[in-house]
């Protein structure tokens, strides 16, 4: 059974995927792989265990974070208006996208460490 194609969702999407095509699917990948890459230096200098791979082939545009009271950490985090899931069991994950800055996750990873530190307290 088919139905009326969402026309103006198509529409509204169609910016989107001008935006990437003009970046381009390997560069958007490659600052990806650096952005996740500068997570995993933080993570590493606020000795805050990594979930996700360090291998950069065997890395999505996510990094998992594997820290104690993760949903409470999560929950301070999106009431200051970070971006981020919490997946019991796994941790925090963070996800930067091609339009953040390097000062953007510099700024959110020592929001993350502190928010560790608050919620061991």
């Amino acid at each position: 059974m088919t139905g009326t194609p969402a026309i103006p969702s198509y529409l509204a999407a169609q910016p989107g995927f001008e935006i990437v095509a003009r970046i381009g699917v390997e560069a958007i990948r490659e600052k990806s792989l650096r952005l996740t890459e500068r997570m995993i230096g933080w993570a590493g200098e606020f000795d805050i265990r990594l979930g996700s791979p360090r291998e950069p082939a065997r890395r999505g545009g996510t990094v998992c974070l594997d820290v104690p009271h993760a949903e409470r950490v999560c929950a301070a985090l999106l009431a200051g208006d970070v971006l981020l899931d919490h997946r019991p069991g796994v941790g925090i994950r963070l996800a930067p996208h091609f339009y953040t800055r390097d000062d953007e996750v510099d700024a959110v990873m020592r929001r993350v460490r502190d928010e560790v530190k608050r919620a061991a307290a």
